[in-house]
């Protein structure tokens, strides 16, 4: 476990440079990466591009645990096109756990679709908006309920989707939930609306 914590170390030593914000220790054992601390003085830039470095040589290697431990580090400093770009198969497993061990986070959901669509996996990607649209108590508000609705409908009508004999029924149950809740949106502004005028009006 050691390897582990010292690897988030090393990672978050480099990034308080990168951010300029050197207040995280040097890691106690500096030598776990051949020369990568060896030099105090490095520029945010050389420490950008040695956290690439890092992150590459991590995620190159078979441990998944090693793998687990990047990704949400990077998911936690909201890395999120870095961690797309650099991730392999084992981010979408990675992906796929977190959401389902709090099928309430947003911020994973909303990082697998992104996956999907950054691979041109589109259908993946629909599955995915559709079910944040309709996730219950998620906090999302009916403007981003819609949102994610519209970027599934655009997933389904993709030129690029690999299996468009399967987006058919799909595509007009998302047009339906679009349908729904922009009627939804047109009564909450109308509602808004008339309460704001009941107040000019006393």
């Amino acid at each position: 476990l050691d390897i582990y914590k010292e690897i988030s170390a090393s990672l978050d030593y480099l990034y308080s440079i990168m951010v300029k914000n050197p207040s995280v220790i040097i890691p106690t054992r500096p030598n776990l990466i051949s020369g990568i601390l060896e030099n105090s003085a490095l520029t945010s830039e050389q420490s950008s591009n040695l956290v690439s470095e890092l992150i590459k040589l991590c995620i190159s290697c078979d441990d998944e645990i090693m793998h687990t431990v990047v990704y949400r580090w990077m998911i936690d400093k909201k890395l999120i096109k870095e961690t797309i770009e650099m991730g392999n198969h084992s981010l979408e497993k990675f992906l796929l756990s977190q959401s389902k061990s709090d099928n309430n986070n947003i911020y994973i959901k909303d990082v697998l679709c992104r996956y999907y669509e950054y691979n041109g996996n589109y259908y993946e990607a629909a599955e995915v908006l559709a079910s944040l649209a309709k996730t219950p108590e998620s906090g999302l508000t009916l403007s981003d309920r819609l949102m994610y609705l519209g970027r599934a409908m655009a997933c389904l009508r993709s030129k690029k989707l690999s299996i468009p004999a399967m987006n058919v029924t799909s595509l007009r149950d998302i047009e339906d939930l679009l349908q729904v809740a922009e009627i939804q949106k047109m009564i909450l502004d109308l509602l808004s609306s008339s309460q704001i005028d009941g107040k000019a009006d006393v």
